[in-house]
């Protein structure tokens, strides 16, 4: 387990690769201790690098990990004022809104973020799960066409959950759809 974090911890400082998620796949019950780790990790380089809008997209991306949305909002929210076109941060922020109850500010973000870049599947498939969840059927037919033409892994909600790794209540809401519930 040591071993596994100081290599994903040495790639990260060393050779600025990303590892979101990196700390979920260690096969030890320290998940969380390591998950925090690496968010000590972040803080201190975005304190090196605070314009680096990946860096905040990172950590939120752990504190989403931790179920501490409030705490990834902010830096999702920081991410895109630092790169507005930061497309991942602008579709996690809108996740995000989802599971803190905003629905109406997430399905605007959406539609916003789909407007603008009509190709991503996963802004596709997240706005096809909320406006299932709010009723607009029709729509969300429409949108899931789209985005299961684009990629199909969206039909998997065990990719969704365990590799894309969207929040609870998005997660819950796209299985309704799917299962037309």
């Amino acid at each position: 387990m040591k071993l596994i974090f100081a290599f994903l911890l040495s790639c990260l400082i060393f050779c600025n690769s990303p590892i979101v998620w990196a700390a979920t796949t260690t096969p030890s019950g320290n998940t969380e201790k390591s998950v925090n780790e690496l968010i000590e990790v972040l803080t201190s380089r975005i304190a090196l690098n605070p314009e680096k809008a990946k860096l905040y997209n990172e950590r939120a991306d752990a504190y989403s990990l931790l179920r501490t949305w409030d705490l990834a909002l902010a830096d999702y929210q920081k991410a895109i004022d630092l790169d507005p076109n930061f497309q991942i941060a602008l579709i996690n922020k809108s996740l995000v809104l989802f599971e803190l109850g905003n629905s109406e500010n997430a399905l605007k973000s959406l539609r916003e973020i789909v407007r603008n870049y009509p190709m991503l599947a996963d802004a596709r498939a997240a706005l096809t799960a909320i406006l299932w969840n709010c009723g607009y059927q029709g729509e969300a037919e429409s949108n899931w066409v789209s985005a299961i033409g684009i990629d199909q892994r969206y039909g998997d909600i065990d990719w969704v959950v365990n590799t894309r790794r969207w929040p609870p209540k998005m997660v819950d809401a796209l299985d309704q759809f799917i299962n037309l519930n």
